[in-house]
């Protein structure tokens, strides 16, 4: 994917709390993007951050330090932006043509994979943050690789009925992705996640997710880094499910692969983020999910 050449850079505009995450998010993409050995190029990552600002404190100073917390958290975010993007490839491969990306954030798939004909890729986030990314997409002139929806939509409100306006198939298989939403929802939350999603899959349906066991305990660790954004990381983090999440999913149905973030990173050539290296109790142990509904 690339911009267009004559692109004019966005302006700056003022973002809503909900989306420091997703800035953290494309600042990580952002940086992957400008290496020499990059594993994915994300333009658009770039515009978002120009767009904001240059105020963001989830981005982390690369400038050869110790990258710290947040630097293995970027790390983080690198391999499972790759770990989705091929279980996203393998979900179109197998011929599902409607994938649903939750919590989407600034997520830039849907512009910047090659997707096969006829997928259709809904995006579904709060309005404040899907407007945001809106504009951006809008002022460099961004074409997206695939029949493209965005669905204004709470997960914590009847979101699988604005799906379906969308233009959703209940009776077709759909990829889900929601890379970095269980964190942000308590145990009620994510089980009220996934009996809409079970709702609105078909068989064959796939389910892409990461989960930190004893996650919850991750937004006390960071919550000083937002000082300034107004913004507590801690009342962000809920922590998701407080079982592993590999157990959460097959009790509710679904064929499930396991795939440890240190492992993926050094299967990619990258450093192990030590704070994500799993202990023996599998305190945050950061796992992702490739799930198939039979």
């Amino acid at each position: 994917m690339s911009l267009p050449a004559d692109s004019p850079p966005p302006g700056p505009v003022e973002m809503p709390d909900e989306s420091w995450t997703s800035l953290g998010n494309a600042g990580a993409r952002a940086q992957e993007s400008a290496r020499a050995d990059r594993l994915f190029d994300d333009p658009l990552a770039r515009a978002f951050l120009d767009a904001a600002g240059t105020g963001n404190p989830l981005l982390p100073d690369r400038g050869g330090g110790d990258p710290g917390l947040l630097g293995q958290i970027t790390d983080v975010i690198v391999v499972k932006t790759v770990f989705f993007d091929a279980v996203l490839a393998r979900a179109a491969a197998a011929g599902v043509r409607q994938v649903v990306l939750l919590a989407a954030g600034l997520d830039a798939r849907a512009f910047r994979l090659p997707w096969p004909e006829g997928v259709v890729v809904f995006e579904v986030d709060l309005p404040d943050v899907l407007g945001f990314k809106e504009r951006v997409v809008r002022e460099v002139g961004a074409e997206p690789s695939c029949d493209r929806r965005v669905v204004a939509a709470d997960l914590r409100s009847d979101w699988v009925a604005a799906l379906v306006a969308a233009g959703l198939d209940r009776e077709a298989p759909v990829a889900w992705l929601a890379e970095g939403a269980l964190g942000l929802l308590d145990e009620a939350g994510c089980e009220e996640l996934m009996a809409a999603v079970l709702g609105a899959s078909a068989a064959g349906s796939r389910f892409a997710l990461d989960h930190t066991h004893d996650g919850w305990k991750a937004g006390e660790a960071l919550g000083g880094y937002l000082e300034g954004t107004g913004v507590c990381l801690a009342d962000l983090v809920k922590g998701g499910p407080r079982e592993p999440g590999g157990a959460w999913l097959a009790r509710h149905g679904w064929r499930v692969a396991e795939y440890d973030v240190v492992a993926e990173a050094a299967r990619h050539g990258r450093p192990a983020p030590t704070l994500f290296r799993v202990p023996e109790r599998r305190a945050n142990a950061t796992i992702l999910f490739e799930a198939e509904l039979g």
